[in-house]
Protein backbone atom coordinates (compact mmCIF):
# COMPACT_ATOMS: atom_id res chain seq x y z
CA UNK A 1 0.00 0.00 0.00
CA UNK A 2 1.20 3.24 -1.07
CA UNK A 3 0.89 6.44 1.43
CA UNK A 4 2.36 10.21 0.75
CA UNK A 5 3.40 11.31 4.14
CA UNK A 6 4.87 14.71 2.86
CA UNK A 7 3.16 16.64 0.11
CA UNK A 8 1.65 20.20 -0.61
CA UNK A 9 -2.01 20.53 -0.07
CA UNK A 10 -4.55 21.22 -2.85
CA UNK A 11 -4.28 24.59 -4.66
CA UNK A 12 -0.84 25.97 -2.68
CA UNK A 13 0.91 28.27 -5.00
CA UNK A 14 4.84 27.27 -4.69
CA UNK A 15 7.99 29.04 -5.86
CA UNK A 16 9.48 26.99 -8.41
CA UNK A 17 13.15 28.16 -6.77
CA UNK A 18 12.28 27.17 -3.28
CA UNK A 19 12.68 22.71 -1.55
CA UNK A 20 9.13 21.39 -2.00
CA UNK A 21 9.72 17.85 -0.58
CA UNK A 22 7.14 14.99 -1.44
CA UNK A 23 7.49 11.69 0.74
CA UNK A 24 5.99 8.52 -0.05
CA UNK A 25 6.45 5.19 1.48
CA UNK A 26 5.15 1.49 0.84
CA UNK A 27 4.83 -1.37 3.21
CA UNK A 28 6.18 -3.17 0.05
CA UNK A 29 10.06 -3.49 -0.05
CA UNK A 30 10.05 -5.57 -3.32
CA UNK A 31 8.60 -2.37 -5.06
CA UNK A 32 9.72 0.86 -6.71
CA UNK A 33 8.17 4.32 -7.09
CA UNK A 34 7.76 5.64 -10.73
CA UNK A 35 6.52 9.52 -10.31
CA UNK A 36 4.71 11.00 -13.65
CA UNK A 37 4.46 14.71 -13.79
CA UNK A 38 1.95 16.82 -15.44
CA UNK A 39 2.29 20.59 -16.23
CA UNK A 40 -1.08 22.19 -17.33
CA UNK A 41 -2.71 18.37 -17.47
CA UNK A 42 0.33 17.67 -20.51
CA UNK A 43 2.67 14.82 -19.18
CA UNK A 44 5.67 16.74 -18.91
CA UNK A 45 8.59 14.02 -17.07
CA UNK A 46 8.68 10.54 -16.30
CA UNK A 47 10.64 9.52 -12.65
CA UNK A 48 12.07 7.02 -10.76
CA UNK A 49 12.21 8.04 -7.13
CA UNK A 50 15.17 6.18 -5.16
CA UNK A 51 14.19 5.01 -1.55
CA UNK A 52 16.58 5.86 0.97
CA UNK A 53 15.13 2.88 2.73
CA UNK A 54 13.50 -0.31 1.68
CA UNK A 55 10.26 1.36 2.02
CA UNK A 56 10.47 5.29 2.18
CA UNK A 57 11.42 7.83 -0.96
CA UNK A 58 11.96 11.55 -0.49
CA UNK A 59 11.70 13.81 -3.42
CA UNK A 60 12.46 17.66 -3.67
CA UNK A 61 10.76 19.68 -6.58
CA UNK A 62 12.98 22.23 -6.83
CA UNK A 63 13.47 23.75 -9.96
CA UNK A 64 11.77 21.41 -11.49
CA UNK A 65 10.46 23.56 -14.06
CA UNK A 66 12.29 26.35 -13.69
CA UNK A 67 14.51 25.74 -16.89
CA UNK A 68 10.63 26.09 -19.01
CA UNK A 69 9.77 29.25 -18.05
CA UNK A 70 10.90 32.07 -21.04
CA UNK A 71 11.11 35.37 -19.38
CA UNK A 72 11.80 38.09 -21.74
CA UNK A 73 12.65 41.81 -22.41
CA UNK A 74 10.40 43.45 -24.93
CA UNK A 75 11.76 46.73 -25.46
CA UNK A 76 9.18 49.06 -23.69
CA UNK A 77 6.47 49.65 -21.81
CA UNK A 78 2.78 49.86 -21.84
CA UNK A 79 0.40 51.23 -18.95
CA UNK A 80 -2.06 49.35 -17.80
CA UNK A 81 -2.68 46.62 -14.89
CA UNK A 82 -3.01 43.12 -16.13
CA UNK A 83 -2.96 39.40 -15.14
CA UNK A 84 0.35 37.59 -15.84
CA UNK A 85 -0.32 33.80 -15.86
CA UNK A 86 3.17 33.28 -18.34
CA UNK A 87 4.79 32.47 -14.78
CA UNK A 88 2.48 29.80 -13.53
CA UNK A 89 2.08 26.36 -13.74
CA UNK A 90 -0.30 23.74 -12.86
CA UNK A 91 1.48 20.56 -11.30
CA UNK A 92 -0.29 17.69 -11.18
CA UNK A 93 1.25 14.09 -9.86
CA UNK A 94 0.78 10.46 -9.70
CA UNK A 95 2.95 7.96 -8.11
CA UNK A 96 2.98 4.34 -9.11
CA UNK A 97 4.35 1.57 -7.25
CA UNK A 98 6.13 -1.39 -9.66
CA UNK A 99 7.06 -4.76 -8.86
CA UNK A 100 11.18 -4.67 -9.36
CA UNK A 101 11.48 -7.77 -10.81
CA UNK A 102 8.54 -8.02 -13.33
CA UNK A 103 7.00 -4.22 -13.41
CA UNK A 104 3.62 -5.58 -12.56
CA UNK A 105 2.19 -2.52 -11.32
CA UNK A 106 0.91 -2.64 -7.70
CA UNK A 107 -0.47 0.30 -6.72
CA UNK A 108 -1.40 4.34 -7.62
CA UNK A 109 -1.64 7.61 -5.62
CA UNK A 110 -2.65 10.56 -6.70
CA UNK A 111 -1.74 14.23 -5.63
CA UNK A 112 -3.21 17.24 -4.76
CA UNK A 113 -2.56 19.51 -7.52
CA UNK A 114 -0.43 22.58 -6.83
CA UNK A 115 0.83 25.58 -8.94
CA UNK A 116 4.41 26.56 -9.33
CA UNK A 117 5.41 30.58 -9.80
CA UNK A 118 9.47 30.86 -11.17
CA UNK A 119 11.64 32.06 -9.38
CA UNK A 120 15.59 32.09 -9.33
CA UNK A 121 16.59 31.90 -6.29
CA UNK A 122 15.48 31.05 -3.03
CA UNK A 123 13.01 33.53 -1.05
CA UNK A 124 10.32 33.39 1.40
CA UNK A 125 7.03 33.74 0.28
CA UNK A 126 3.36 32.11 1.46
CA UNK A 127 0.39 31.70 -0.80
CA UNK A 128 -1.65 32.62 2.04
CA UNK A 129 -0.87 36.18 2.47
CA UNK A 130 -3.76 38.35 0.59
CA UNK A 131 -1.15 40.39 -1.12
CA UNK A 132 2.92 40.02 -1.95
CA UNK A 133 5.05 42.27 -3.94
CA UNK A 134 7.42 40.04 -6.20
CA UNK A 135 10.29 41.81 -5.89
CA UNK A 136 11.13 45.49 -5.21
CA UNK A 137 12.68 45.56 -1.87
CA UNK A 138 14.10 48.83 -1.76
CA UNK A 139 11.99 51.59 0.78
CA UNK A 140 12.56 53.94 -2.10
CA UNK A 141 13.31 54.00 -5.69
CA UNK A 142 14.48 56.63 -8.12
CA UNK A 143 12.12 57.82 -10.28
CA UNK A 144 12.42 60.52 -13.56
CA UNK A 145 9.50 62.36 -14.17
CA UNK A 146 9.49 61.01 -17.55
CA UNK A 147 10.46 57.18 -16.41
CA UNK A 148 8.12 54.14 -15.91
CA UNK A 149 6.66 52.58 -12.47
CA UNK A 150 6.32 48.95 -13.09
CA UNK A 151 5.03 46.72 -9.80
CA UNK A 152 4.26 42.84 -10.15
CA UNK A 153 2.51 41.27 -7.01
CA UNK A 154 0.68 38.13 -6.03
CA UNK A 155 -3.15 38.78 -5.09
CA UNK A 156 -5.04 36.38 -2.96
CA UNK A 157 -8.85 38.11 -3.33
CA UNK A 158 -12.02 36.30 -2.40
CA UNK A 159 -14.53 37.97 -4.92
CA UNK A 160 -12.38 41.83 -4.00
CA UNK A 161 -11.76 44.74 -6.43
CA UNK A 162 -8.03 44.59 -6.77
CA UNK A 163 -6.53 48.52 -7.29
CA UNK A 164 -3.14 50.37 -7.87
CA UNK A 165 -3.40 54.03 -7.82
CA UNK A 166 -0.63 56.27 -7.91
CA UNK A 167 -0.21 59.65 -5.74
CA UNK A 168 1.76 62.70 -5.53
CA UNK A 169 3.26 64.19 -2.81
CA UNK A 170 0.17 65.96 -2.23
CA UNK A 171 -1.68 62.88 -2.23
CA UNK A 172 -3.39 64.21 -5.27
CA UNK A 173 -4.19 61.02 -7.84
CA UNK A 174 -1.95 60.60 -10.92
CA UNK A 175 -3.47 57.53 -12.19
CA UNK A 176 -5.57 54.85 -10.85
CA UNK A 177 -6.98 51.57 -11.98
CA UNK A 178 -8.72 48.66 -10.82
CA UNK A 179 -9.82 44.86 -11.88
CA UNK A 180 -13.42 44.46 -10.26
CA UNK A 181 -14.68 41.32 -8.74
CA UNK A 182 -11.14 38.68 -8.39
CA UNK A 183 -11.40 35.42 -7.17
CA UNK A 184 -8.50 33.43 -6.43
CA UNK A 185 -5.12 33.21 -6.65
CA UNK A 186 -3.83 35.41 -9.37
CA UNK A 187 -0.90 37.60 -10.59
CA UNK A 188 -0.67 40.73 -11.27
CA UNK A 189 1.43 43.54 -13.18
CA UNK A 190 0.95 47.20 -12.96
CA UNK A 191 2.87 49.62 -15.01
CA UNK A 192 2.81 53.40 -15.65
CA UNK A 193 4.66 55.53 -18.25
CA UNK A 194 5.09 58.55 -15.95
CA UNK A 195 5.61 60.86 -19.08
CA UNK A 196 1.43 60.01 -19.90
CA UNK A 197 0.47 62.06 -17.16
CA UNK A 198 0.86 65.39 -15.19
CA UNK A 199 3.69 65.58 -12.56
CA UNK A 200 4.46 69.31 -11.52
CA UNK A 201 7.94 70.42 -11.41
CA UNK A 202 7.92 70.48 -7.81
CA UNK A 203 6.55 67.12 -6.96
CA UNK A 204 9.31 65.27 -4.58
CA UNK A 205 8.34 61.74 -4.24
CA UNK A 206 5.36 59.33 -5.88
CA UNK A 207 3.78 56.92 -3.62
CA UNK A 208 1.97 53.58 -5.04
CA UNK A 209 -0.75 52.08 -3.43
CA UNK A 210 -1.25 48.51 -4.10
CA UNK A 211 -4.74 46.91 -3.19
CA UNK A 212 -6.52 44.12 -2.43
CA UNK A 213 -9.65 44.16 -0.93
CA UNK A 214 -8.80 45.96 2.45
CA UNK A 215 -5.49 44.51 2.40
CA UNK A 216 -2.40 47.26 0.58
CA UNK A 217 0.84 47.93 0.96
CA UNK A 218 2.89 50.99 -0.34
CA UNK A 219 6.03 51.82 -2.60
CA UNK A 220 7.79 55.15 -2.46
CA UNK A 221 9.82 56.56 -5.49
CA UNK A 222 12.10 59.92 -5.30
CA UNK A 223 11.42 62.09 -8.47
CA UNK A 224 14.82 63.25 -9.38
CA UNK A 225 14.00 66.90 -9.91
CA UNK A 226 17.47 68.77 -10.14
CA UNK A 227 19.55 65.74 -11.22
CA UNK A 228 23.07 66.05 -11.05
CA UNK A 229 24.13 64.32 -13.93
CA UNK A 230 22.17 63.08 -16.54
CA UNK A 231 19.90 60.36 -15.05
CA UNK A 232 20.97 56.51 -16.57
CA UNK A 233 18.11 53.65 -16.96
CA UNK A 234 18.57 50.25 -16.20
CA UNK A 235 16.07 46.92 -16.69
CA UNK A 236 17.00 44.58 -14.92
CA UNK A 237 14.92 40.87 -14.50
CA UNK A 238 14.10 40.22 -10.61
CA UNK A 239 13.94 37.15 -8.60
CA UNK A 240 10.22 36.44 -10.45
CA UNK A 241 11.07 37.09 -13.78
CA UNK A 242 9.61 40.75 -14.33
CA UNK A 243 11.56 43.24 -15.87
CA UNK A 244 12.17 46.49 -13.62
CA UNK A 245 13.27 49.94 -14.62
CA UNK A 246 15.35 51.82 -12.04
CA UNK A 247 16.97 55.26 -12.25
CA UNK A 248 20.25 56.26 -11.12
CA UNK A 249 21.90 60.18 -10.62
CA UNK A 250 25.48 59.52 -10.51
CA UNK A 251 29.23 60.12 -12.23
CA UNK A 252 28.75 58.26 -15.83
CA UNK A 253 32.00 56.11 -17.60
CA UNK A 254 31.75 54.74 -20.37
CA UNK A 255 34.99 52.57 -21.23
CA UNK A 256 35.80 50.39 -24.58
CA UNK A 257 38.65 48.11 -24.93
CA UNK A 258 40.30 45.80 -27.95
CA UNK A 259 41.94 42.89 -27.45
CA UNK A 260 43.50 41.27 -30.27
CA UNK A 261 43.82 37.63 -31.38
CA UNK A 262 46.75 36.58 -33.31
CA UNK A 263 48.97 33.67 -34.06
CA UNK A 264 52.49 32.73 -34.87
CA UNK A 265 53.47 31.87 -38.91
CA UNK A 266 56.03 29.24 -40.14
CA UNK A 267 58.20 32.10 -40.50
CA UNK A 268 58.09 33.75 -36.82
CA UNK A 269 55.54 36.63 -37.89
CA UNK A 270 52.97 37.03 -36.10
CA UNK A 271 49.26 37.18 -37.79
CA UNK A 272 46.10 39.01 -36.54
CA UNK A 273 43.09 36.58 -37.07
CA UNK A 274 40.12 38.70 -35.35
CA UNK A 275 40.15 42.14 -32.93
CA UNK A 276 37.36 41.51 -29.75
CA UNK A 277 35.80 44.60 -28.68
CA UNK A 278 34.46 45.07 -25.09
CA UNK A 279 33.31 47.70 -23.05
CA UNK A 280 32.68 48.42 -19.25
CA UNK A 281 29.46 50.84 -18.18
CA UNK A 282 30.18 52.33 -14.54
CA UNK A 283 27.73 54.50 -12.56
CA UNK A 284 28.48 55.84 -9.47
CA UNK A 285 26.21 54.78 -6.65
CA UNK A 286 27.81 56.23 -3.87
CA UNK A 287 25.01 58.85 -3.36
CA UNK A 288 22.16 56.56 -2.74
CA UNK A 289 20.71 56.99 0.97
CA UNK A 290 20.86 53.21 2.80
CA UNK A 291 16.96 52.48 2.27
CA UNK A 292 17.58 53.13 -1.49
CA UNK A 293 20.70 50.80 -1.82
CA UNK A 294 18.20 47.12 -2.44
CA UNK A 295 18.05 47.99 -5.80
CA UNK A 296 21.46 47.73 -6.20
CA UNK A 297 21.73 44.51 -5.00
CA UNK A 298 18.46 43.21 -6.78
CA UNK A 299 20.33 44.26 -10.00
CA UNK A 300 24.06 42.81 -8.86
CA UNK A 301 21.99 39.70 -8.71
CA UNK A 302 19.93 39.43 -11.90
CA UNK A 303 20.63 37.40 -14.63
CA UNK A 304 19.55 39.83 -17.30
CA UNK A 305 19.96 43.33 -17.26
CA UNK A 306 19.58 46.08 -20.20
CA UNK A 307 21.38 49.53 -20.18
CA UNK A 308 19.73 52.62 -21.78
CA UNK A 309 22.31 54.00 -23.81
CA UNK A 310 20.76 56.55 -25.39
CA UNK A 311 17.27 55.25 -26.61
CA UNK A 312 18.90 51.88 -27.52
CA UNK A 313 18.37 48.74 -24.90
CA UNK A 314 22.30 47.00 -24.72
CA UNK A 315 22.24 43.60 -22.91
CA UNK A 316 24.91 44.32 -20.14
CA UNK A 317 25.91 41.63 -17.37
CA UNK A 318 26.47 42.98 -13.99
CA UNK A 319 29.85 43.28 -13.09
CA UNK A 320 29.63 44.85 -9.38
CA UNK A 321 30.30 42.01 -6.60
CA UNK A 322 30.07 43.89 -3.55
CA UNK A 323 27.73 46.63 -1.94
CA UNK A 324 28.06 48.55 1.45
CA UNK A 325 25.41 48.39 3.52
CA UNK A 326 26.39 50.74 6.31
CA UNK A 327 29.20 52.94 7.03
CA UNK A 328 28.16 56.44 9.96
CA UNK A 329 27.18 58.53 7.62
CA UNK A 330 23.95 58.45 5.09
CA UNK A 331 25.99 58.62 2.58
CA UNK A 332 28.71 56.55 0.88
CA UNK A 333 30.31 58.08 -2.07
CA UNK A 334 33.08 55.68 -3.53
CA UNK A 335 30.69 52.99 -4.46
CA UNK A 336 29.94 51.89 -7.86
CA UNK A 337 27.73 49.86 -10.08
CA UNK A 338 29.64 48.36 -13.15
CA UNK A 339 28.20 46.46 -15.95
CA UNK A 340 30.48 44.89 -18.98
CA UNK A 341 29.44 44.21 -22.83
CA UNK A 342 30.39 42.89 -26.14
CA UNK A 343 30.45 45.48 -28.48
CA UNK A 344 30.71 42.47 -31.36
CA UNK A 345 27.54 41.02 -30.67
CA UNK A 346 26.73 38.16 -33.60
CA UNK A 347 23.64 39.40 -35.57
CA UNK A 348 21.63 37.39 -37.57
CA UNK A 349 21.13 37.45 -41.23
CA UNK A 350 17.95 38.71 -42.49
CA UNK A 351 15.62 36.58 -44.87
CA UNK A 352 17.29 33.29 -44.19
CA UNK A 353 16.11 29.92 -43.04
CA UNK A 354 12.15 28.83 -43.85
CA UNK A 355 9.59 30.42 -45.27
CA UNK A 356 6.80 31.39 -43.26
CA UNK A 357 4.59 33.13 -45.55
CA UNK A 358 2.11 30.53 -45.06
CA UNK A 359 1.94 29.74 -41.86
CA UNK A 360 -1.38 31.12 -40.37
CA UNK A 361 -2.78 31.67 -36.78
CA UNK A 362 -6.20 32.99 -36.36
CA UNK A 363 -8.11 34.93 -33.65
CA UNK A 364 -11.53 33.49 -34.07
CA UNK A 365 -13.61 35.51 -31.52
CA UNK A 366 -13.37 37.41 -28.72
CA UNK A 367 -16.67 36.67 -26.11
CA UNK A 368 -17.23 38.39 -22.72
CA UNK A 369 -17.67 35.69 -20.02
CA UNK A 370 -18.53 38.30 -16.98
CA UNK A 371 -17.14 41.47 -15.94
CA UNK A 372 -13.17 41.74 -17.28
CA UNK A 373 -13.24 37.98 -18.06
CA UNK A 374 -13.36 37.14 -22.01
CA UNK A 375 -13.04 33.73 -23.91
CA UNK A 376 -10.38 34.02 -26.85
CA UNK A 377 -10.22 31.48 -29.08
CA UNK A 378 -8.02 31.13 -31.89
CA UNK A 379 -6.46 28.39 -34.56
CA UNK A 380 -3.28 27.61 -36.42
CA UNK A 381 -1.88 25.74 -39.13
CA UNK A 382 1.45 24.83 -37.23
CA UNK A 383 2.67 23.45 -33.83
CA UNK A 384 1.75 25.79 -31.03
CA UNK A 385 4.10 25.80 -27.72
CA UNK A 386 2.72 29.17 -26.04
CA UNK A 387 0.65 31.66 -27.19
CA UNK A 388 0.51 35.45 -26.32
CA UNK A 389 -2.09 38.42 -26.71
CA UNK A 390 -1.89 41.97 -26.75
CA UNK A 391 -4.40 44.49 -26.38
CA UNK A 392 -4.79 47.87 -27.05
CA UNK A 393 -7.79 50.75 -26.71
CA UNK A 394 -7.86 51.27 -30.77
CA UNK A 395 -5.48 52.14 -33.46
CA UNK A 396 -4.00 55.08 -32.24
CA UNK A 397 -2.97 53.45 -28.96
CA UNK A 398 -0.12 51.13 -28.19
CA UNK A 399 -0.04 47.65 -27.08
CA UNK A 400 -0.06 46.31 -23.82
CA UNK A 401 2.55 44.29 -22.72
CA UNK A 402 2.05 40.20 -23.59
CA UNK A 403 0.01 38.43 -21.75
CA UNK A 404 0.85 34.35 -21.92
CA UNK A 405 -2.18 31.69 -22.64
CA UNK A 406 -1.47 28.77 -19.64
CA UNK A 407 -2.11 26.23 -21.95
CA UNK A 408 -2.61 26.25 -26.24
CA UNK A 409 -6.05 24.81 -26.05
CA UNK A 410 -8.66 26.96 -27.52
CA UNK A 411 -10.43 28.62 -25.90
CA UNK A 412 -8.18 30.50 -23.36
CA UNK A 413 -9.60 33.11 -20.70
CA UNK A 414 -8.21 36.74 -20.02
CA UNK A 415 -8.89 39.54 -17.89
CA UNK A 416 -8.81 42.51 -19.94
CA UNK A 417 -9.38 46.26 -18.12
CA UNK A 418 -9.95 49.03 -20.11
CA UNK A 419 -12.27 50.68 -17.40
CA UNK A 420 -15.22 48.18 -19.50
CA UNK A 421 -14.73 49.84 -22.79
CA UNK A 422 -14.54 48.06 -25.80
CA UNK A 423 -10.90 47.17 -27.09
CA UNK A 424 -8.68 45.58 -30.00
CA UNK A 425 -7.17 42.17 -29.69
CA UNK A 426 -3.75 40.28 -31.60
CA UNK A 427 -2.29 37.11 -30.74
CA UNK A 428 1.26 35.77 -31.48
CA UNK A 429 3.72 32.89 -31.31
CA UNK A 430 6.50 31.73 -31.91
CA UNK A 431 7.65 28.86 -34.23
CA UNK A 432 11.45 27.85 -36.04
CA UNK A 433 12.79 31.41 -34.25
CA UNK A 434 10.02 33.46 -36.16
CA UNK A 435 6.83 35.91 -34.80
CA UNK A 436 3.70 34.82 -36.33
CA UNK A 437 1.38 37.44 -35.28
CA UNK A 438 -3.06 36.60 -35.95
CA UNK A 439 -5.45 39.42 -37.23
CA UNK A 440 -6.78 41.93 -34.94
CA UNK A 441 -10.02 41.61 -33.38
CA UNK A 442 -12.44 43.79 -31.91
CA UNK A 443 -14.06 42.93 -28.47
CA UNK A 444 -17.59 42.47 -28.35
Amino acid sequence: MIQVINFPPENRYLLDGNNTQITVTSDNADGYFRAKIYIDDALFDEQGWSRKDNFTATKDLLYLYNAYFKPYFLGSFTTGLLEQTNFKKKVSIVIEEKDIDTDVLLGTVTLPDFYLLYNVKSEIFNDINKLYIFGLKAEHMNMKKDGTIVIPFYANAETEDVKVTIYDDLDNILHTQTIADVNGKKVFIYTLNLSEVTVISSVLYLRAKIEVGAESTEKFYNVLRLPNYEVKEVVFQNNFGYYIPAYFDGDFEDVSGMKVQSYERYDTSTAVYAVEEDGTYTINTGGLSIREKEIVKEIANSIDCYFNNNGKYISVNTATKKATNFKSRLNIYAEDLVFTFSAGLPFTNLNLGEDVSDLELQLLSITNLEGSNYAVAFDSNFPLFQVFSQVRINSTTSWSNPVAFSTTVSPQERIVSFGGGSFQMRLYASYNDNIIYSNILNSL
